[in-house]
This record gives structure tokens, C-alpha cells and sequence, in this order.
């Protein structure tokens, strides 16, 4: 039974010659040990990793909700105040002005200078608050927008938070990628790649231009000129590069990414700061001036 195999493992794997002495069984035993935590720690990472693709796919349908709302509620705030769009670029920025602060009478530089902005930037503001062209609002449209104010800004701290969740779970993952293209940029490739084990299977010219697929299609049905670069450009590696470089510093960008993704996927070996190194020297070599 059982029980008996268990109470006699000693005697009857040397019985039977598995092992020669009851220390070498204790090295199997530790050997089994381990692979058995090692495949569910490969098993638990998969099931993280299987996340990633779904959580970048919801914080990209979140920004285009952002995007959509603030637009409408520019939109909408922009007949009160219209001048203030040309004035804040940023949308959250915008949203914290319309919830915390309402009307355009209700503009003050102090009451700015509280969101972060700088002293004669809040005063050309107020100016043009004083100044405005914007019809009347009535308290109940402003009550409706600085509703969707508030909303907006919620959902601006989720994203926050989702983003977050997404930077910690492609660390774990996937920590050789991460340490190479940045965790979010990592989570978006690995995405786009179809998960991390695809994705390290690609050569690194696919890895270049991932995400850029349309542009590519649209290059060979015109016979123009193919992508540079695809999701990489978000890379400070390319997207710092003068235009003429950009291609040359996205193709080096590509191959230490497509080495770290395997590293990642098959071996588990440590290449991430080595492969950083690589390129804050490459980066070093390519500054105007360097030797």
C-alpha cells in the first residue's frame, strides 16, 4: 500500500538499486523538490503573464475613454470659457480646473497656483477669464460638468493605479524586458506580441516594428518607404534621436529587447542591467562630441 511505501521508501529504494545509500535518495527527494516548486513558480508566472496582454488592452480602451469624455466636456465648458482650452493642454489638469473650481468667474491665480501652475501662467488665465468671450452657464450645466469632472478624475486614478498593477506584474514576469524597454513599454510588447514565450521567438526586426503593422501594410500596397520603428519609439533610446538616427537607434533598441525576451521566456538568466549597460554606453558613444 501506500502507507507501506511510504514508512519503507529508504529500505526499498535501495532495495531495488534506485539509489545506492539513503543520502543519495535525499538528494533525489531534494532534486524533485525543487523542480516541483520551480514548475509552479512557471506555473504561476504563466497565469500572471496570460494577465498582462488583457490589462494593457484595458488601460488602452480606458485612454481612449479619456479622451473621448474630456473632449466632450472641453467641448461643453469651452462655450463658458473657451479661451482656456488654447490655455491647458492637459486633460486631468483641465478637469481638476472645471471640478474644483467651476465657473470662469470663480478663476483665481491662488486657486491655480493650488492645481501646480506657475504664478504668471495662472494670472494669464484669469486674465482671459476676465476677458472671456463664453456665454453665461447656468448653475445646473455647471453642476452637470463638474460632475463629469469629478468622474473624469476618478478615472484618471484608476489609470494611475492600473498602470501601476501592469508595471509590477511585466517586473515579475518578465524583469529582463522590463529592465531593458521599461515595465509598461514591456507589457504593451508583450501584448502586441501575442504573450512573452511569442514574442521572444520573433527576431528583432519584427520586435522593431511591432505595433506599426498598418503602416507597414499601407508601405507595401504604395511601395513607400517601411515603419522605422513601431511601439519602441516610446522608447526614450529612439524617441530622443534626431529623426535621421532613429531608425539606426530603434534596430540596436530591437535586439537587446529580443535578447531579453528570450532570456525571459526560456532561461531565466539575468541579462537585464547587463543589457541596459549596453545601451546607456551606446547612448554615451552617440552624443555629439564623444570620441
Amino acid at each position: 500500500s501506500g502507507e507501506y511505501v511510504r514508512d519503507n521508501l529508504e529500505a526499498l529504494a535501495v532495495e531495488y538499486g534506485w539509489v545506492d545509500d539513503a543520502a543519495q535518495l535525499q538528494g533525489v527527494v531534494h532534486e524533485v523538490s525543487m523542480e516541483r516548486a520551480q514548475r509552479a513558480v512557471r506555473r504561476a508566472q504563466s497565469a500572471r503573464g496570460a494577465a498582462i496582454p488583457k490589462m494593457v488592452q484595458l488601460l488602452n480602451e480606458l485612454d481612449k475613454t479619456l479622451n473621448v469624455l474630456s473632449s466632450k466636456l472641453r467641448e461643453w465648458y469651452g462655450l463658458h470659457f473657451p479661451e482656456l482650452d488654447r490655455q491647458v493642454d492637459s486633460h486631468e489638469t483641465y478637469a481638476h480646473i472645471v471640478g474644483s473650481i467651476g465657473g470662469r468667474s470663480s478663476l483665481e491665480a491662488n486657486a491655480l497656483a493650488a492645481l501646480g501652475f506657475k504664478p504668471d501662467k495662472a494670472i494669464r488665465i484669469v486674465n482671459a477669464a476676465q476677458g472671456s468671450m463664453g456665454a453665461p452657464m447656468s448653475p445646473d450645466d455647471l453642476e452637470q460638468q463638474q460632475a463629469l469632472a469629478s468622474r473624469l478624475l476618478s478615472l484618471y486614478e484608476y489609470r494611475e493605479e492600473l498602470e501601476g498593477h501592469i508595471s509590477s506584474t511585466a517586473k515579475e514576469v518578465a524583469p529582463n524586458l522590463s529592465e531593458v524597454a521599461g515595465p509598461v513599454l514591456a507589457a504593451k510588447l508583450i501584448e502586441r506580441g501575442g504573450g512573452l514565450r511569442k514574442l521572444a521567438m520573433k527576431p528583432s526586426g519584427a520586435i522593431q516594428i511591432l505595433g506599426a503593422e498598418k503602416a507597414l501594410f499601407r508601405a507595401k500596397k504604395t511601395r513607400a518607404r517601411p515603419p522605422k520603428h513601431g511601439l519602441i519609439f516610446q522608447h526614450p533610446f529612439v524617441h530622443s534621436k534626431k529623426r535621421k538616427l532613429r531608425g539606426r537607434s530603434a534596430r540596436v533598441l530591437a535586439a537587446k529587447l529580443a535578447l531579453a525576451a528570450r532570456a525571459d521566456a526560456f532561461t531565466g538568466n539575468n541579462l537585464g542591467s547587463e543589457l541596459k549597460r549596453q545601451l546607456d554606453e551606446y547612448e554615451e558613444r552617440d552624443k555629439p562630441g564623444a570620441d
